[in-house]
């Protein structure tokens, strides 16, 4: 999708409200910094420093992925995850960055990925930490998702796009690797190539 199409994905209501949710996030950091300081714990609140900058720094590359429709719906995504407590974070390896060109099967099967944890989430909202992990090798592209607690994939109430979505991921050999323990990780890899499409 042109950037010319993407200008029509985030309402003026959606950009304020991302606005407000950055705030809101930066008081809570401010907060946890400021709680370790008066507590005298300099070593936990260096580490938190540390971490959060790191996770700023990796959610900042998802503007960098070369497709504009990608990076304005990941975003999207992330802050509506938010507000059921689903809390999702990107990793873009150097690799993937030295090479932008992104086809039309990864954005599909980055948007379905993200669905497929949107539509799992916990009736009682417990927390689940999502990270999406971008990488390349040997002329594929390579996502990496793990969910934290693990959702179970054989609940009866799972949407049936989800099964599909894994049973067709698994029929075309994409899923390289799945663990599910306390935690669900994927990888799935994809040519880089436009062949699949």
């Amino acid at each position: 999708m042109s950037t010319k199409n993407t200008q029509g994905l985030f309402t003026a209501e959606e950009v304020l409200e991302l606005l407000r949710f950055q705030k809101h996030d930066n008081l809570n950091h401010f907060q946890v910094i400021l709680g370790f300081l008066q507590l005298g714990k300099f070593d936990r609140a260096l580490n938190y420093v540390k971490h959060t900058i790191e996770n700023i720094s990796q959610n900042g590359k998802i503007m960098l992925l070369g497709c504009p429709y990608l990076s304005v719906t990941l975003l999207k995504k992330q802050l509506y995850a938010q507000r059921n407590n689903i809390y999702l974070n990107f990793e873009l390896t150097d690799r993937f960055l030295k090479q932008r060109y992104i086809n039309n099967s990864f954005v599909l099967c980055c948007e379905r990925l993200i669905n497929l944890v949107e539509e799992n989430k916990s009736m009682d909202l417990e927390r689940k930490d999502v990270l999406l992990r971008f990488d390349r090798l040997n002329g594929q592209v390579i996502l990496e998702l793990s969910v934290k607690p693990c959702f179970n994939k054989e609940r009866e109430e799972m949407a049936d796009g989800v099964r599909l979505l894994l049973k067709e991921l698994d029929n075309k050999g994409l899923i390289k690797e799945r663990y599910c323990d306390e935690k669900l990780t994927l990888i799935i890899t994809l040519p880089e190539k436009s062949e699949v499409e």
